[in-house]
């Protein structure tokens, strides 16, 4: 678990701030979908444009234009670390001009978030165990060299997030609060050079 402090919308031009605060966040390498609290889905799905369908009797799916997602980004806040992510690597079936997006049914207001697998293909991320922590990069799309490496001690080049504290491990109340906050002419990147270190609990 890390802690997330906010979640922008871009689309190059301008920014649109969905969430700010403290949520707790999983990074669930098992669940095939991201979910977030029902008023957050609300708002990022209605950014993006998305209609949502009944899967079956107890999911939802949703979907939109695959050109509606063209340079749209979000833009996660790990305690000060952005991570922008382009809002099409969380399709997760494309059947025609239709795409299919990586969003599970929400999760409790009161409820950690889950990032699973559609955020986590965009990432590089580290589990360190012994030293409590999680390091994470934005994942490089470009390369085409394989390098991997045995992490025996740290994970090199990490740096601890701008915002990291061991003082969010003793919050009794968190949440992320829906903004509609915009800030048009401002484009977030992510720092993706280095890994970043988070603590978690």
């Amino acid at each position: 678990m890390v802690w997330l402090n906010g979640l922008d919308m871009g689309d190059g031009y301008s920014n649109v701030t969905i969430a700010t605060g403290a949520a707790r966040v999983f990074l669930d390498t098992g669940s095939a979908m991201s979910h977030f609290p029902s008023d957050i889905l609300e708002a990022i799905v209605d950014q993006i444009g998305a209609s949502s369908a009944k899967h079956d009797l107890n999911s939802t799916i949703y979907i939109t234009e695959c050109s509606s997602l063209k340079d749209q980004t979000f833009t996660f806040d790990f305690m000060g670390y952005k991570m922008t992510i382009p809002v099409s690597g969380f399709v997760v079936e494309q059947n025609g001009s239709n795409c299919t997006l990586g969003f599970g049914d929400p999760v409790d207001l009161d409820s950690d978030w889950n990032l699973g697998q559609p955020f986590l293909n965009n990432a590089y991320v580290v589990f360190d165990l012994d030293n409590n922590e999680v390091a994470l990069a934005l994942r490089n799309t470009e390369s085409t060299d394989e390098d991997i490496e045995v992490i025996t001690d740290s994970v090199p080049s990490a740096t601890q997030a701008p915002d990291y504290s061991s003082d969010y491990n003793q919050l009794s109340t968190w949440g992320l609060t829906l903004a509609t906050e915009s800030r048009n002419g401002v484009k977030s990147s992510g720092d993706d050079a280095t890994a970043t270190s988070l603590g978690f609990t």
